[in-house]
């Protein structure tokens, strides 16, 4: 059965994304420049003046509503709602709609993300499509065909989220970024009984395998249990995941393409629908779930835009951490001049894995970025955790963490016992031991080795730290050259190995007191290559900038300098 709608007058030669926005094309082919130029997704040259399908009653339509994820395909181009669900666009605004065909893509790897949806626009001049028209678009979507679809315009990073005033329900963001998400997974054999919530999850879930290969060494079972249980208890959480799949599979096709710009525009609303969402009688857990959004949206935003975009997501994370710590009296303790302060060790150790995350986070970009903590902490000598997520990501042990975190308070203004106790502390760094560990059978000798060295490497990094940071000394100072020269020879021996990708913040600071050209050459090569495994929340070529004002300036010539001049070249180059 063929249902066509034409519409009197010349035939239209502009794309379709220029002729509704009434904007001069240029014609230009498969896709129009000036729509991917400004952002828009170009629609094509399809045929303005109809609306061409067909359906056959004795098989399925051949059409497939995933792709690739290209520059010219758009990911979340359209978001569909069932026709009970709160009108969002006008009569006037339906008028603009269109239509475009589609292919088949049977693919039945699970492995193989990063789709997206085709656009499907219809083009009307009436407030409803002709019943075939809408039951034929209706047969394109493989679930729920029982109940109609309502049509909208094809989806603008500017427009995703806007809507008259009134005509949604408080959440009704949410829930449609959830509904796309459960369409946009691709199709998997052998799985017809799975319903797509867990298709979800197992897509979600496998990628996340991909990316633990990349850590220090695979996290926990634990850690793993709990991300399952929230992928399949949480919509936020899943919601923000997928994201992720997404834009990571994007940035492995091409990093400068419209789609990651398209998804880093979507971070930034679900970033600002998060920390505007203020409800204070929301669950513990449901705040847990959005502060653990929140930051993998503010990690997303460190590996894909930068320090600063990262940093503002994570400052605003803040109000839903201090809300989790309030409600566990277990997580603050009380300085002895009777303020109440968040006891860094219990909060590390808490079971809620946010709160870790937000911790490391904090204390990160504190140390690098030399920033005061977004908390002031109180320290005490209790261990209520053996292993800590960066740990397992990049090879810190918990006790350097818990000491960096020592001296970025110590050096946001706090001079509270144990603090004041420089011998105690820098006793504790030079007596650290490495926990045995079991060797990993599918790991070779030499990783195994590589990873040892890489623990070894954060103690010098903690020492140049505490001698510049906390005492003062100048990188000419004979204890930070010893330290340097250790992470530049372990930096040799795992140089070309997996593991080597964990040494960026090693080659920071081994920057930061190098005086000899030799060593700064070889740091600037290294920070050049940490820039595709996007493992840190940080990028080494940024990092290289930062180094170079701080040679060319006070450090010219090899002369030495001071833990602030380095923070102050940070400055000038990227100011947060």
């Amino acid at each position: 059965m063929r249902c066509t709608i034409s519409k009197p007058g010349p035939q239209r030669k502009s794309c379709l994304t220029c002729y509704q926005r009434r904007k001069k094309c240029d014609l230009s082919r498969p896709y129009c420049e000036r729509c991917l130029k400004g952002d828009y997704t170009c629609l094509g040259y399809g045929g303005e003046g109809s609306l061409d399908t067909h359906r056959t009653d004795t098989e399925p339509p051949n059409c497939s509503w995933l792709e690739p994820v290209s520059p010219s395909a758009s990911t979340m181009a359209i978001i569909c709602e069932r026709s009970d669900s709160a009108t969002i666009y006008s009569p006037q605004e339906r008028q603009n709609l269109s239509s475009s065909e589609t292919s088949r893509d049977n693919t039945s790897s699970i492995v193989k993300l990063g789709y997206g949806t085709k656009a499907y626009i219809l083009k009307t001049n009436k407030w409803a499509a002709t019943s075939c028209a809408l039951e034929t678009f209706n047969s394109l979507w493989p679930h729920e065909q029982n109940q109609p679809l309502a049509v909208h315009r094809s989806w603008n990073a500017d427009r995703v989220f806007d809507a008259p005033p009134g005509s949604q329900p408080v959440d009704s963001w949410k829930v449609r970024i959830t509904d796309f998400l459960h369409r946009s997974i691709p199709p998997l054999v052998g799985t017809t009984q799975m319903t797509r919530d867990d298709q979800l999850v197992q897509v979600i879930y496998e990628y996340r395998i991909v990316r633990y290969g990349l850590w220090f060494a695979p996290p926990p079972p634990s850690v793993r249990d709990s991300l399952i249980s929230r992928l399949r208890n949480s919509k936020p959480v899943k919601s923000t995941m997928y994201l992720g799949v997404q834009l990571f599979q994007a940035l492995g096709q091409d990093p400068h393409s419209t789609a990651v710009r398209r998804y880093s525009g979507w971070i930034d609303r679900l970033g600002d629908e998060f920390a505007e969402d203020s409800r204070s009688n929301l669950p513990l857990n449901d705040i847990g779930d959005r502060l653990l959004a929140q930051l993998e949206l503010a990690y997303f935003k460190f590996v894909t835009v930068g320090f600063v975009s990262g940093y503002i997501l994570l400052r605003k994370a803040l109000p839903r951490f201090l809300k989790l710590v309030a409600a566990d009296t277990e997580l603050y303790m009380e300085h002895p001049g009777g303020n109440l302060v968040i006891s860094f060790t219990r909060a590390l150790g808490s079971p809620r894995r946010e709160l870790e995350r937000f911790l490391e986070y904090d204390t990160t970009t504190a140390f690098v970025l030399g920033v005061p903590p977004l908390v002031e902490y109180g320290y005490s000598n209790e261990q209520n955790c053996l292993f800590a997520g960066f740990e397992w990501m990049h090879g810190i042990p918990m006790e350097f963490v818990e000491t960096i975190s020592r001296i970025n308070t110590w050096r946001a203004g706090s001079r509270v016992s144990p603090l004041d106790d420089w011998v105690a502390l820098e006793s504790y760094i030079l007596g650290w031991q490495p926990r045995p560990t079991v060797p990993d059978r599918e790991k070779s000798n030499t990783e195994n080795i590589a990873r040892l060295a890489v623990q070894e490497s954060w103690r010098q990094v903690v020492l140049i730290y505490f001698y510049m940071g906390m005492c003062g000394a100048s990188s000419h100072d004979l204890r930070v050259q010893a330290s340097i020269e250790e992470i530049v020879r372990l930096g040799e021996a795992v140089v070309n190995t997996p593991t080597g990708i964990h040494m960026l913040v090693h080659c920071v600071m081994a920057g930061v007191g190098a005086r000899l050209e030799q060593h700064r050459n070889l740091i600037r090569e290294r920070l050049l290559s940490f820039k595709d495994a996007r493992v840190w929340l940080f990028r080494g070529p940024q990092f290289g900038q930062v180094l170079e004002h701080l040679w060319g300036g006070m450090g010219a010539g090899g002369a030495p300098v001071m833990w602030d001049d380095y923070v102050r070249s940070r400055c000038w180059v990227i100011p947060i």
